[in-house]
C-alpha cells in the first residue's frame, strides 16, 4: 500500500515537472 502511494506521488511530480517544462519550452519557442 505504502509503496503504491509513494509511486503514484512520484509519477504525479514527474508529469507535473514535465507539463511545466513543456510549457517553459512552448512559451520560449522551442
Amino acid at each position: 500500500m505504502v509503496i503504491k502511494i509513494r509511486t503514484g506521488m512520484i509519477l504525479m511530480l514527474i508529469s507535473a515537472f514535465l507539463t511545466a517544462t513543456g510549457q517553459l519550452m512552448w512559451k520560449i519557442g522551442i
